[in-house]
């Protein structure tokens, strides 16, 4: 992904891409944003929908986001919620916190299935190619790179 696009991300949702200290982090320290541009909206929309979600929640604790990557030609959207633990009093703060999560996870995995059909280089819909590595291009896109992979 590319910086602007990467950075727009970590300064509209700071809580989740924080370090455990409460900084924000761009993931560059780490891994970074592995992924093409063409992913930015997916992204923005699971991470407006998981901020939803804790905003909403009785416990409103943040998962950090540790990395963000294509894997297989599909986005892999990693958190951390081991601080979670912490914050669990009640038996039903980690009935709360157990809900909250689950939710989470499955803005993540529906996240993770529109990718499997959007291209990761400009956001049309795509397909899934296996040539050289598995990867999803939309036909212009997929051209493109058929093209420079010829010309190497």
């Amino acid at each position: 992904m590319n910086k602007e696009k990467a950075q727009k991300l970590t300064e509209s949702y700071p809580m989740l891409f924080r370090k455990h200290n409460g900084e924000v982090c761009s993931l560059d320290e780490t891994f970074g944003f592995e992924c093409g541009s063409g992913w930015y909206d997916l992204i923005n929309e699971l991470c407006a929908e998981i901020s939803e979600i804790v905003q909403s929640s009785e416990m409103q604790l943040w998962p950090n986001v540790v990395q963000v990557k294509e894997k297989f030609g599909g986005l892999r959207f990693y958190i951390h919620t081991s601080d979670f633990t912490n914050a669990m009093v009640t038996e039903a703060d980690k009935l709360a916190s157990d809900a909250m999560i689950e939710k989470i996870y499955q803005s993540i995995s529906k996240a993770e299935s529109k990718s499997l059909v959007t291209c990761e280089e400009c956001g049309l819909p795509g397909k899934l190619y296996q040539a050289s590595w598995v990867h999803v291009k939309c036909k212009t896109c997929e051209a493109i790179y058929q093209q420079k992979d010829i010309l190497k």
